[in-house]
């Protein structure tokens, strides 16, 4: 997911990740994985404030960059249906 920049901070990407979480549910979805920039310090603390968990190695974004992105996980329960609530 992405956030234009004058919208990041104001719950924009807690709204979707929420969204998107209790979708999932609905549809017994056991577990989402996703992959984000290991740059993007702010979208790895979303994440994980949600319940997801990076596993496996880092690897390159893509051919040509130094960037690389890590994948992270998160197992759902019937608990992920309600709003999602990004912890202090």
């Amino acid at each position: 997911m992405w956030v234009s920049p004058p919208y990041r901070g104001s719950g924009v990407g807690s709204a979707l990740l929420g969204r998107a979480t209790r979708w999932a549910v609905s549809k017994d979805v056991k577990c989402i994985q996703l992959s984000v920039t290991t740059t993007n310090l702010s979208a790895i603390s979303l994440y994980q404030s949600a319940g997801f968990m990076p596993f496996g190695s880092t690897e390159p974004l893509r051919e040509g960059t130094e960037l690389e992105s890590q994948l992270m996980e998160k197992t759902l329960d019937d608990g992920d249906s309600s709003s999602f609530q990004a912890k202090s």
